[in-house]
């Protein structure tokens, strides 16, 4: 979420509506002002960013128009520009944003993420069981903290972005990262890899033969779908991006067995794996 209002406020209007108003104003006040749009484009981005409508620029416009955050800012605010043609305000961000978010991923490690037997452990759920909690919240089973607690390590040390590889990713992206936030987990969740299907195995199987059909009978390997995943990003070079993959099962590419961390489902991500995998992001 921060960075999507990063990219809002630090936008090369800043300094043209300064210059326009031709008021002098302290470096306090500066920050100040700086302080109270970054509050507000918080807020938009969290009422607006369900909708996938983010009308920030024109929102911003009518914000600094008419709203006095200092004494005396009014003056600055009448004297903006009202819509100068050099000046391009994008009434739907979504698509911009969804760029921009690819192209900072492909800058950043990234670590290909498995829920199950990684942050769902074994150990964590027969412990709740006996203490007789409930083992599930209304988005699944309840993680293990001390998992958590690795993968937060992880991401501090890198400064990682995690792409969800799980079979948790059918909720969606938008689902996934209100469930991360609602669960207050570590890091940001930048994207999904691909839904794939395995063609092959679907054609070959009788369906009306099957007492339940779920996605996961149908998917394509973990492998495929990390590489999938970079195939489709912009200016695509997976041999230049640094990244692990932490799972439980072993469907890695050969290519991608140096990335790769098997992790043990009864205790999920451990202090070892936090050490394995900083390494390799870092390598």
């Amino acid at each position: 979420m921060k960075g999507m209002v990063g990219l809002c406020y630090d936008m090369p209007q800043w300094e043209a509506y300064l210059e326009t108003a031709d008021v002098a104003f302290s470096e306090v006040q500066r920050i100040q002002l700086k302080n109270e749009i970054h509050d507000f484009l918080s807020d938009a981005v969290l009422e607006l960013v369900e909708e996938n409508r983010l009308y920030l620029m024109k929102k911003l416009h009518d914000f600094l128009e008419n709203e006095e955050i200092f004494a005396g800012s009014n003056k600055i605010f009448r004297k903006m520009p009202s819509m100068p043609e050099d000046i391009v305000f994008d009434t739907d961000m979504t698509a911009f944003l969804e760029e921009e978010m690819l192209l900072e991923a492909r800058e950043r490690p990234l670590i290909f993420l498995d829920f199950d037997g990684v942050l769902n452990t074994e150990n964590h759920f027969a412990k709740m069981t006996v203490e007789g909690v409930p083992t599930r919240d209304n988005y699944g089973p309840k993680f293990d903290p001390k998992a958590v607690a690795n993968l937060q390590k992880i991401i501090k040390a890198t400064d990682a972005w995690i792409i969800v590889s799980s079979s948790w990713r059918y909720m969606g992206l938008k689902e996934l990262q209100r469930m991360w936030t609602d669960r207050n987990l570590p890091g940001w969740i930048a994207g999904i890899t691909p839904l794939h299907t395995d063609d092959d195995k679907l054609l070959e199987t009788d369906l009306r033969q099957l007492d339940e059909i779920t996605p996961e009978m149908f998917s394509s390997s973990r492998g495929n779908e990390i590489k999938a995943y970079f195939n489709e990003m912009p200016g695509n070079n997976s041999d230049a991006q640094r990244y692990v993959i932490l799972d439980d099962l072993n469907e890695v590419l050969p290519e991608q067995e140096s990335h790769f961390i098997r992790i043990n489902p009864i205790v999920g991500i451990t202090e070892e794996d936090v050490e394995r995998a900083i390494e390799i992001i870092n390598q």
